[in-house]
């Protein structure tokens, strides 16, 4: 992969779950998604949110390797993003455990577009860590960029397109 540095970037890849020793779901806050330590279904005060009535709920996480001709990159998919790729929901794997985990066991075929965030793994280090926030298999209405290019979204956050991948276009 041609990531280096902060920033937003589109991704047209494979996604491979190589490490099958990894929780694919955590308990979370029902109301601002954080990690709990609460037990399923308890009422606690999120120390996060600070809502005094959070319920703890079951999320679906995953940790994958995104791969295309150039390279690969590890990142981490959370909540909605993660159940879309895996096909079940947080409440499905923590219920079914192996059954689910046998299922997961599979090599996406095709590639797909995943919308990455890479930040810092510590301010002190040159380390990188990418979460991938967003999927699609197919990205309607799209132009392939012939040059590495950036521009701002109407929240501004710098976006960046890497050379050769496909960049939606503005609407």
């Amino acid at each position: 992969m041609i990531l280096s540095g902060h920033g937003y970037f589109w991704v047209h890849a494979r996604a491979y779950v190589r490490v099958f020793k990894q929780s694919f779901w955590y308990m979370s806050c029902n109301t601002c998604k954080k990690i709990s330590s609460s037990d399923f279904n308890e009422t606690y005060e999120c120390v996060f949110c600070k809502f005094s009535h959070a319920v703890a709920v079951p999320r679906a996480r995953v940790y994958l390797e995104l791969e295309d001709s150039t390279g690969s990159l590890s990142g981490t998919m959370i909540g909605d993003t993660a159940e879309k790729f895996l096909q079940y929901t947080g409440q499905q794997i923590m219920d079914s455990g192996s059954q689910v985990l046998e299922k997961i066991r599979i090599t996406l075929e095709e590639e797909q577009f995943f919308y990455v965030k890479g930040m810092k793994k510590n301010v002190l280090d040159n380390e990188y860590k990418y979460d991938i926030i967003f999927l699609n298999e197919s990205v309607p209405s799209m132009s392939t960029s012939s040059t590495c290019t950036s521009s701002r979204t109407n929240k501004g956050k710098d976006i960046a397109y890497t050379t050769d991948t496909p960049m939606p276009l503005q609407g």
